[in-house]
C-alpha cells in the first residue's frame, strides 16, 4: 500500500498516511491537532552513476553532499 504525505491546514505539520491508491486524493486528519490535512507532493532524491569515476554515485546538482570533482575518498581515483 502506498504512503502519501499530507500537510495540516491547522498546525502546518506534515505527516504520512498509508492508504490504498483509490483513497489517495482523500483528506486525512492530522495526528497532532485533528484538523484536515491535504495531500502534498512528496520530494525524493536520486543519484546516478558517475561516468568520470566508475563506482561513484553522483547526486543531481544542488541535491547536497556527494562526490566532488576532486574526489570524495570513496571513489575510484579519489
Amino acid at each position: 500500500m502506498p504512503i502519501y504525505e499530507y500537510l495540516c491546514s491547522g498546525c502546518r505539520m506534515t505527516f504520512e498516511v498509508m492508504r490504498p491508491l483509490s483513497r489517495s486524493s482523500d483528506t486525512a486528519p492530522c495526528p497532532e491537532c485533528r484538523e484536515t490535512g491535504r495531500r502534498v507532493l512528496s520530494l525524493f532524491a536520486t543519484a546516478t552513476a558517475s561516468t568520470e569515476r566508475p563506482g561513484c554515485a553522483m547526486a543531481p546538482e544542488g541535491a547536497g553532499p556527494a562526490c566532488t570533482p576532486d574526489g570524495c575518498g570513496r571513489c575510484a581515483g579519489g
